[in-house]
């Protein structure tokens, strides 16, 4: 492939292991530099905005030679965006992933809109990047006219292969519709299976599923700008069985394996 392609993987990845206490930050750290890859996206499914200063340290001193830590946050109130800049900052991050609509998703997207551009002085001064996730809220035609009305030096679009078939559009189509600002892809399979009248959509392996990568890259312009593959498996714990953290760990090593094959293809 010739675009630059950095590999990373996300906190969500271990969703039931760190649901279960089974993996606390510095763990999900260690298992991401065992794997190799270049990104360590710490999100919301760890409590970030309570890290210490004095924690923030101790992981930037551990493990800030050895891996890039991304972060990834929730909401738009513009205090709470403030400090997830500053936790950012002082783990040494560039890049943040957010999730603007609140857990409610009831958010108005003006007021998202408008909370953003109140945290741009700050991005600047920081030098963070906050991507954006097409998440289940909106269609991508909406967060498409968000991120238009944001400065490009600061916001752009974390695209997640499959959330927005939560707004009955698929990957491709979503893809079309946000790809001059994608700066990074959230990497997830999927099956369909036939389920009574019906169909249901699965979690599944890296390259087991519907996932069709190769379209959805060469959607986004500009083969010269880097872009971060972020492996975030997801499955559900009835698929998973009881050794949960061992099948987690098993299955992200193999997606890790399966995306640098794509690459090197």
């Amino acid at each position: 492939m010739s675009r630059q392609i950095r590999i990373g993987i996300n906190s969500f990845a271990y969703r039931w292991s760190i649901l279960d206490g089974k993996m606390d930050i510095v763990s999900f750290l260690n298992q991401a530099v065992s794997l190799g890859v270049e990104i360590a996206q710490i999100c919301d499914n760890f409590n970030l905005l309570e890290l210490s200063i004095d924690d923030a340290v101790r992981i930037v001193r551990d493990f800030g030679k050895r891996i890039s830590i991304q972060t990834g946050f929730r909401g738009h109130d513009v205090k709470m965006l403030e400090k997830a800049i500053l936790v950012t900052n002082a783990l040494g991050g560039s890049q943040m992933r957010l999730i603007p609509e609140n857990t409610d998703d009831k958010s108005d997207v003006d007021c998202i809109g408008n909370d953003l551009l109140s945290i741009v002085p700050l991005c600047r001064e920081c030098n963070i990047n906050v991507m954006i996730e097409n998440h289940f809220a909106f269609k991508p035609q909406t967060y498409s006219c968000l991120v238009k009305t944001l400065p490009s030096d600061c916001f752009s679009i974390c695209f997640d292969c499959f959330n927005s078939i939560a707004r009955n559009v698929d990957s491709l189509s979503a893809m079309h519709e946000l790809a001059p600002y994608v700066r990074q892809i959230h990497v997830k399979d999927a099956r369909i299976c036939r389920e009574g009248t019906g169909f249901k959509f699965n979690g599944c392996l890296l390259g087991d599923g519907v996932l069709d990568l190769d379209s959805l890259v060469d959607c986004i312009p500009g083969n010269s700008n880097p872009l971060d593959f972020v492996l975030e498996s997801w499955m559900d714990r009835d698929f998973l069985g009881k050794d949960v953290y061992s099948k987690e760990i098993s299955m992200n090593e193999k997606g890790i394996e399966w995306l640098r094959r794509y690459i090197n293809e």
